[in-house]
């Protein structure tokens, strides 16, 4: 399993395999080391096809990413203080976390899915082809190191890439107050039709 240390005293690591592009890692960089589930935050990721890549991305591209396609809209911006809080329990996971990187432990490289778009022809030689399908792993990992300082700070992220699976639409925009208005206004006759249906 590759081991890199992108940041001094951060250790990211990922398995190799399904044709992953290590080209994008520093070679200078690799260590290659054995199996220390004890010593792991995350999961490790595969490369689950041959046109999986892996990229350097910072923790701020990470979020900018998966901001417009989550289903829980992403409270935070780049200057906040937090970014990825989809849980109750994620401050604190964020800081067990912190602390676990602290003591040495690697981390697995978060990861986000990609689907195919466009003919099946292009599909290794143009990136264009290829669209976020709205799954990520790793969220809390990089929450942690924007909260060490990290956030614009490029690490090794997995672009798992799956021909078969269809890129995620992006999530439609909030209603504004009007459309909000119209729509209760129209809730409440369809609920007034009803009942007068009912008599």
């Amino acid at each position: 399993m590759p081991i890199v240390e992108p940041i001094p005293g951060v250790k990211v690591g990922y398995r190799a395999g399904g044709g992953l592009d290590q080209s994008r890692i520093d070679p200078n960089q690799v260590v290659f080391g054995g199996n220390q589930i004890d010593e792991e935050i995350g999961n490790i990721p595969y490369a689950s096809s041959a046109d999986s890549r892996m990229t350097m991305m910072t923790p701020n591209e990470y979020f900018d990413t998966i901001a417009p396609y989550t289903r829980v809209p992403i409270q935070g911006g780049r200057d906040d203080e937090y970014r990825w809080t989809p849980r109750p329990t994620s401050q604190e996971n964020i800081a067990r976390i912190i602390e676990g990187i602290k003591e040495g432990k690697m981390i697995g490289a978060p990861t986000l899915s990609y689907g195919g778009k466009g003919e099946h022809s292009e599909r290794k030689t143009n990136d264009d082809v290829w669209g976020y399908a709205g799954m990520q792993e790793g969220g809390h990992r990089m929450e942690a190191l924007r909260q060490m300082g990290h956030g614009d700070t490029p690490i090794p992220v997995l672009q798992q890439r799956n021909f078969h699976v269809s890129p995620e639409p992006l999530r439609p925009p909030p209603r504004t107050v009007e459309e909000d208005d119209d729509f209760s206004r129209r809730l409440r006759l369809m609920r007034a039709q009803r009942r007068l249906r009912r008599r």
